[in-house]
């Protein structure tokens, strides 16, 4: 749902962004082609990320900061949303034709580039969703680095076994866990954190335990 939601918002925004510019039809037309093909790459990237990132159980962990166009973007528009830039541009803009125009022609292309990235990695879920039979996302607006959001990725260590449930040591804390695939996991096996439900911690082995290693 908050994927269609923010295709939506893309679509009225390049709509709305070719509508009111004041610039001639070819313009308008250029750059809805260059923005169309500078989303498409980016999400291009991103879809290939987002595949290889897919676990065994069908989940997938997304970052919002972590999309190529996301990279190009978000930085421009700190910038121009700091007080001081803004009220600049605003005064500048107001003075002069050619950069009404230059904002007109970038407006467009930020807008076209930003649905063409959410429909090509739109699709690329859809195609991923149907080979895995069903894809568990889970969100997040920034790379956390406290809380359980930030422990994904990471390596920790069993100290109760997970039959399925149990509990384990990452970075000197005890959290709940238990293997994303249902397995059992031994005292002291590696495992590597994959998702989260809820506040429980979804792991898969990483080593397999030791009375396989002495087998």
């Amino acid at each position: 749902m908050f994927g269609l939601v923010h295709i939506g918002l893309a679509a009225g925004a390049t709509l709305f962004s070719l509508w009111a510019a004041d610039v001639a039809l070819v313009h308008r037309a250029l750059t809805l082609w260059v923005g169309l093909m500078l989303g498409s790459w980016a999400g291009s990237v991103t879809g290939r990320t987002l595949q290889r990132r897919v676990d065994a159980g069908g989940g997938l962990v997304l970052y919002a900061d972590e999309t190529v166009l996301s990279g190009l973007v978000l930085p421009l528009s700190v910038l121009a949303l700091s007080p001081f830039a803004f009220g600049t541009m605003l005064v500048a803009v107001a003075r002069s034709a050619e950069l009404q125009w230059m904002l007109q022609i970038l407006l467009c292309g930020i807008s076209s580039a930003w649905l063409a990235h959410d429909l090509v990695v739109a699709r690329g879920l859809r195609r991923l969703r149907d080979a895995v039979g069903s894809l568990h996302i889970q969100w997040f607006h920034g790379r956390s680095t406290v809380g359980p959001e930030g422990l994904i990725g990471k390596s920790g260590i069993v100290t109760a076994p997970c039959t399925p449930t149990g509990y384990i040591r990452v970075a000197g804390e005890l959290w709940r866990a238990r293997s994303i695939d249902s397995s059992p996991l031994s005292v002291g096996q590696e495992v590597r954190l994959k998702r989260l439900n809820s506040l429980v911690l979804l792991v898969e082995a990483a080593t397999a335990p030791a009375s396989e290693k002495g087998a």
